[in-house]
């Protein structure tokens, strides 16, 4: 699939799939890439260990980047908390190349990513067909296509 292609079809989910499904698929992410980056430790790969150590913090960074603190109140405070605490131990992990805190925090990514997915089931079935700009007013001309409240 050619560049604008891969565009085309990430906007297009952006806008038609409820946000909670978005935030599963991002923890999906960062589970598959934190097993290349535990991978590429073993076998002392440092390209692909930088890689994948990059997109996890990508990820992490886009998830803390859309926390809306005016309507999140403490459940925003507390995500914030978790991406913070999350980055700390993955910069860590790295440093130090210690698969067990590597292990460690796939853990918690995996919780959280199940605590979102438990929270994207018991959305209405209507929000996953929603567009994005309908269900929170952004995600249109020059709005993020990514937003979400914690």
């Amino acid at each position: 699939m050619s560049p604008q292609g891969k565009y085309q079809a990430y906007n297009t989910a952006a806008q038609t799939m409820a946000k909670t499904r978005q935030i599963v698929l991002l923890y999906d992410g960062i589970i598959r890439f934190a097993q290349q980056w535990r991978s590429a430790m073993e076998q002392q790969n440092t390209e692909q260990r930088f890689n994948a150590f990059r997109r996890i913090n990508d990820i992490v960074d886009a998830l803390h980047n859309c926390l809306d603190f005016e309507q999140g109140g403490e459940m925003a405070d507390m995500l914030a908390a978790f991406y913070h605490n999350l980055s700390m131990d993955l910069a860590q992990a790295d440093r130090t190349q210690n698969l067990k805190l590597v292990d460690d925090v796939l853990a918690r990514v995996r919780r959280m990513r199940d605590s979102w997915e438990e929270i994207d089931k018991s959305q209405p079935p209507a929000a996953d067909s929603m567009p994005a700009s309908a269900s929170n007013g952004s995600g249109g001309e020059g709005g993020s296509s990514f937003e979400y409240s914690a």
